[in-house]
């Protein structure tokens, strides 16, 4: 069954915001709370597959810090960031 807003679309054109990726997140985390707590909370949510997914976390107000590098077959992308003075 589709909901309310999925018959609105079909009366319109799409627009730009209709068309943005949708990512959902567990949970905003800044920088200081990324510890080995964390961490092996983690772990004990594992093996991750299908039916778990691996968690996927957003931190606000974060920088590139210098030194954007690719790996060595280049598909990959290695990046440092900040948050006030962490890293």
């Amino acid at each position: 069954m589709f909901s309310g807003n999925a018959c609105v679309l079909g009366r319109r054109a799409p627009d730009a915001d209709d068309m943005r990726a949708v990512v959902d997140v567990e949970a905003v985390v800044e920088f200081g709370e990324i510890n080995d707590a964390l961490w092996r909370a983690l772990e004990q949510m594992a093996p991750f597959g299908m039916g778990n997914p691996r968690p996927l976390f957003r931190s606000c107000a974060a920088h590139n810090s210098p030194g954007l590098r690719r790996s060595g077959r280049k598909k990959h992308i290695k990046l440092a960031a900040r948050q006030g003075g962490r890293r």
